[in-house]
């Protein structure tokens, strides 16, 4: 790693991983101009396989996959997001969405009504409810219906 690794890797310790410290907007304006974004999506933060009607991405860090995520091109909508388990509540879901939004547009998604932990994700990417239209259904036989 070289010197200027090492400081934009200290930055981040810094500001972009302890969100808590700094109110949304302060953090906002330090991760807007912080040069760890550019070097991340230089050094393949996301890594895109291409597809014309989507995009599915594999989220790495370290040169560790930490997660995956899929978007629809045409219809600028997030239609999967995955924080592996030991990647999760350190920031990285808010940022991903942020990056995503900023490169692709999104501007719907999906997500299941009983993920608080996405829920509060999206919410801080300003995403918000819209309507509840989905409903989990089930079968109460095993009988076959003709």
């Amino acid at each position: 790693m070289n010197q200027t690794e090492k400081i934009i890797e200290k930055m981040c310790d810094d500001y972009c991983m302890m969100p808590e410290k700094y109110s949304e907007d302060a953090l906002a304006e330090i991760c807007e101009g912080c040069p760890l974004n550019k070097l991340l999506e230089e050094k393949d933060m996301i890594q895109i396989k291409e597809n014309e009607l989507y995009q599915e991405l594999e989220l790495i860090v370290d040169g560790k996959k930490i997660g995956e995520a899929e978007v629809d091109l045409k219809g600028k909508m997030l239609s999967r997001l995955c924080i592996f388990e030991p990647y999760q509540d350190k920031g990285y879901g808010k940022r991903i969405v942020n990056m995503l939004i900023k490169k692709y547009g999104c501007d719907v998604l999906w997500v299941n009504a009983d993920n608080d932990r996405a829920i509060h994700v999206y919410e801080g990417c300003g995403f918000q409810i819209s309507e509840p239209t989905m409903f989990k259904m089930e079968r109460k036989t095993n009988e076959v219906n003709r």
